[in-house]
């Protein structure tokens, strides 16, 4: 029995002539609206004015000129000026008072006091009478006799000697007198201890103990580490205590700039002596200008010193915080880095228009954390973010 075989299919090649027409056809039909009306595969931004700031964090450590001033000697505290108030040098700040010297030492110095004083009544009382007696003298002599106007006027000349005398020997007395009590004064000064500001500046009767390591002379010395080992001790001096000879009595603070210490690893020290910064700090609502006083050597850690040139009373009592630094601040559009372009030597966007995308050059003002400060784009712009169309051009350099 002979198998039978199906006729082969003839190929309709006016039918694959039609077909691919009619998709080359569409398919130019959708790339023209892509192109001209951006379609639904085509992402925007909308430009619109922004600021971009270069900051960082940053932990430190506070920094002021000051200086402490100690107890030259034991004894009981009076502070007499009010703390926070600034004072100039050779302002009395602090009396000490020994009181087991004051227990030994007043009395006696009271009792010369008080023998001055009863001697002085007493040679006032004397001169008083002898210049009585000289006055009644002068009135006889007025209208004297002839017979008694000699013996009245020797007995004035006698009463005029004994004044005189008795004026000197007063005088040599008292001379005696005012040593003893010059000599317990002098004992009274090693009882109380009056001690002087040595310089101006802002009084201040708590201290930490950092004090004299931590000063704008010497703190890029110190490592991370270095600093990290620092342990504060906390003085605070209070009215009416009893203190030993060498504690720490109070410091001044020269209140015309406060330093901060910070640290970066060297590949992200992006600073330079001198530089203009800007600072804000907790609890302080203004933003505060400075700048860069010094960098310390290179290590696992390098050591930056700022400055800042206002000081608030605020200040007095910071030691570890934590700020933001702004070193630049850019006014602009903020886009996405990944939007820009290379066109040439161009840098630019695509943006939507009309026409569909076209390039649009712009000048990178700054750049950071993948977005870009950029000036030259019309606000309202529609920067296309996503699409086709970024997948034209090269990628713009990083400028970080």
């Amino acid at each position: 029995m002979k198998r039978v075989l199906s006729p082969r299919p003839r190929v309709n090649f006016r039918l694959l002539v039609i077909s691919a027409i009619v998709l080359f056809s569409a398919f130019s039909v959708v790339r023209s609206v892509v192109h001209r009306r951006g379609g639904l595969i085509i992402r925007t931004i909308r430009a619109e004015p922004g600021v971009l700031e270069i900051s960082r964090q940053l932990e430190v450590l506070a920094i002021r000129r000051e200086q402490v001033v100690f107890a030259p000697g034991s004894g009981r505290v009076t502070l007499l000026i009010k703390e926070g108030q600034r004072v100039p040098a050779g302002t009395t700040v602090v009396e000490i008072k020994d009181e087991s010297r004051e227990q030994e030492i007043g009395p006696r110095l009271s009792e010369a006091r008080e023998n001055i004083r009863r001697f002085d009544l007493e040679a006032m009382e004397a001169l008083h009478q002898l210049d009585e007696a000289i006055t009644d003298l002068d009135n006889k002599l007025v209208h004297a006799p002839k017979d008694k106007r000699k013996a009245w006027q020797q007995e004035k000349e006698q009463l005029l000697k004994e004044r005189e005398k008795q004026r000197r020997a007063s005088a040599q007395q008292r001379q005696q007198l005012m040593s003893q009590v010059e000599e317990y004064l002098a004992l009274w000064g090693e009882v109380v201890h009056h001690v002087n500001a040595p310089a101006a500046g802002v009084v201040r009767y708590e201290m930490d103990g950092l004090e004299g390591i931590l000063t704008p002379q010497t703190a890029l010395q110190l490592s991370r580490a270095e600093v990290g080992g620092l342990r504060p001790a906390r003085e605070v001096r209070r009215n009416d205590e009893l203190i030993k000879e060498g504690a720490p009595l109070f410091k001044l603070i020269d209140n015309y700039a406060l330093f901060l210490l910070g640290y970066l690893e060297p590949e992200s020290m992006d600073y330079r002596v001198g530089q203009r910064l800007r600072f804000r700090l907790p609890g302080i609502k203004e933003e505060l200008v400075g700048r860069v006083e010094g960098l310390g050597p290179q290590g696992d850690l390098q050591g930056v010193l700022f400055r800042i040139e206002r000081y608030l009373p605020a200040f007095d009592m910071l030691r570890q915080l934590r700020v933001e630094v702004i070193a630049a601040r850019f006014q602009g559009t903020i886009l996405p880095r990944k939007v820009l372009r290379m066109r040439g030597q161009q840098v630019g966007v695509y943006v939507r228009t009309v026409d569909g995308p076209a390039f649009q050059s712009v000048t990178v003002l700054g750049e950071k954390d993948g977005l870009v400060c950029v000036e030259g784009l019309p606000r309202g712009s529609r920067v296309i973010s996503g699409g086709l169309w970024l997948r034209e051009g090269i990628r713009a350099p990083s400028r970080e």
